[in-house]
């Protein structure tokens, strides 16, 4: 009961932090996803037993350089070549450090680089959703929707899994995971979706089912690829900073294969 309880409260701060930063401005937003980003990265890192304090911080400032470059660029204050520049001598200087130290494995290095695409690059494109309105304008609408979805889809698979679940999806992987939660989280999915277009009017209906069923395989991709990767590191949870809940990564690993896969939905249609 007391775990309970602990989860939950836990469950509704993140829920009131994370729409808070969403709804309130840019920066807030840019805010949250470099918390998310550090914190995932240190989780990362501690799951791998990653040792290399140099690279580590190298990797850290380098992720959050980059992401407040596309913060900056987004928002119409700087040019992308910036943010281009920025990636390019961050990648660099990574090779050339793993080349010239001798105290650093090109797996290490590799690890960071796999994190930086994973956490860094795509919460890049969740935050850059935040102007598809192709101004220079803030606007929370797209963000806000993209969470609400995959949180729609999670609910929905958790407790229709638990009550009907029979047939384990990857047994190996995520044992509680079941084809029947699966199948439920996107047919709720869908009719959250159907109430975006009756209230927003934005898209049309066809755009948003299927945007509804790239979110829930997203979510559930980005769901067992971090599953895997605890399998492999020999850990439970990524970490244990949400009480209840376990780590950074725990928490928003639905959200670091969805974002770019809407994103690049809504930039190859040119939907918004």
């Amino acid at each position: 009961m007391k775990e309970l309880l602990t989860r939950t409260i836990s469950g509704i701060m993140i829920v009131l932090i994370v729409l808070g930063s969403i709804l309130l401005a840019g920066y807030s937003m840019l805010a949250l996803i470099l918390v998310i980003f550090s914190f995932a990265l240190l989780e990362f890192r501690t799951m791998f037993g990653l040792k290399n304090q140099v690279l580590f911080f190298m990797v850290l400032a380098g992720g959050q350089l980059i992401l407040i470059l596309g913060y900056l660029a987004f928002a119409g204050i700087l040019g992308y070549i910036y943010l281009s520049a920025g990636t390019a001598i961050l990648l660099s200087f990574m090779l050339l450090l793993s080349l010239l130290s001798g105290k650093i494995s090109i797996r290490e290095t590799g690890h960071y680089l796999f994190s930086l695409t994973w956490i860094a690059g795509t919460l890049l494109l969740f935050l850059a959703l935040g102007w598809k309105s192709k101004t220079d304008t803030y606007h929370p609408l797209m963000p806000l929707l993209l969470i609400i979805m995959i949180w729609v889809y999670d609910i929905g698979a958790y407790v229709f899994g638990s009550l009907l679940g029979k047939t384990p999806m990857a047994p190996k992987i995520s044992p509680g995971k079941s084809w029947e939660g699966f199948v439920a989280g996107i047919l709720l999915n869908g009719i959250a979706g159907l109430l975006v277009f009756r209230i927003t009017g934005l898209l049309d209906l066809g755009a948003w089912l299927i945007l509804s069923l790239i979110v829930s395989l997203g979510a559930t991709a980005g769901d067992l690829l971090e599953s895997k990767l605890k399998r492999e590191a020999g850990v439970k949870d990524s970490g244990h900073l949400i009480p209840g809940h376990g780590g950074m990564l725990d928490r928003f690993d639905s959200l670091l294969i969805s974002a770019p896969l809407f994103y690049i939905f809504l930039q190859i249609f040119s939907l918004s």
